[in-house]
């Protein structure tokens, strides 16, 4: 019964030492997805990366302006908002997306990769050996 008033509380208490790691990992996330987004704009040729991550870096922002309002919410004790529950899931779900994108880093992105070169082989192909006469 402790863990469920210590996790569900609607006013947690003062004492949040955290806010400083909890606001660098907010705009460390923010940092990646500019990066990401820069990244995908400015590298068109790189069609399997923009298909791999295309949402991410929606993602990365959106979770990390979520953190940034729980933090603050919680320096600033908020009522109901500031539970540790709303905290927790949200660097959870953090954590594991970062993690999720990772994973698909090494595992996914290679695949895809390397379908993406042999399509464009195919095509050279198609383009090199046609079967119409040329137009005189």
């Amino acid at each position: 019964m402790q863990a469920l008033s210590y996790l569900f509380s609607p006013i947690p208490g003062s004492a949040f030492n955290y806010a400083t790691i909890m606001y660098a990992y907010a705009i460390g996330l923010i940092v990646i997805a500019i990066a990401l987004k820069v990244f995908i704009i400015v590298k068109k040729e790189k069609k399997a990366f923009r298909r791999v991550y295309k949402r991410t870096p929606g993602h990365f922002i959106w979770i990390a302006v979520a953190l940034i309002i729980l933090t603050a919410s919680r320096t600033s004790a908020v009522p109901y908002l500031s539970m540790r529950f709303l905290l927790y899931v949200t660097l959870l779900v953090s954590l594991f997306l970062v993690g999720y994108n990772i994973y698909e880093f090494f595992t996914t992105y290679p695949e895809i990769k390397k379908l993406k070169k042999k399509t464009k082989k195919k095509k050279a192909k198609k383009k090199k050996y046609s079967t119409k006469k040329k137009k005189k």
